[in-house]
């Protein structure tokens, strides 16, 4: 084969890969605001270890096992990159970071997870005092509605109009 087809056919697989893993943030997911007071966390690493010791049971249970376990692999941070494909693209992972806080003990995590079908979820947390392991109130997939919105009615012990129940974590 000659070297300007090899070399044309190496750049179209980089545009490709390139493609399948995304470091665009969820801008609008942003922007809304809460009807509610909420205290917000930039990071996952900064929500309280019940939560994350929840979630990390459900996404995946063998990580939990593992006493070197770190959030970035499983989950990028907001606006990192991370493969929301079912086409799996280097080391980044399948979910990403998008938006946490609280209202007194009830707590909220956004995250977008890659796959065939490409999802935007809302997990509600209940966090007793004195209990180890958090109430997962909620668990809900979102589209073009307004997560804040469909957060407030989460905190107001309201099913959104809409809202879907995602099979997995």
């Amino acid at each position: 084969m000659r070297p300007q087809f090899l070399l044309a056919l190496a750049i179209i697989a980089m545009s490709a890969n390139a493609a399948a893993v995304s470091a665009a943030p969820p801008d609008a997911d942003l922007r809304c605001t809460f009807r509610h007071p909420i205290a917000e966390v930039s990071d996952i690493g900064e929500l309280p270890p019940s939560i994350l010791n929840a979630m990390l049971a459900r996404i995946d249970p063998l990580a939990s096992e593992d006493a070197k376990f770190e959030w970035h692999h499983l989950m990028a941070p907001r606006g990192g990159a991370f493969n929301p494909t079912d086409v799996t693209v280097g080391d980044a992972p399948s979910r990403r970071f998008i938006r946490a806080g609280h209202e007194g003990s009830e707590w909220f995590v956004w995250y977008e997870h890659g796959g065939v079908a490409h999802s935007k979820d809302i997990a509600l947390f209940h966090v007793r005092l004195g209990h180890n392991v958090p109430i997962v109130r909620a668990f809900i997939s979102y589209g073009q509605q307004d997560p804040c919105a469909l957060t407030d009615d989460l905190l107001d012990n309201k099913t959104p109009p809409g809202a879907a129940q995602p099979d997995s974590w």
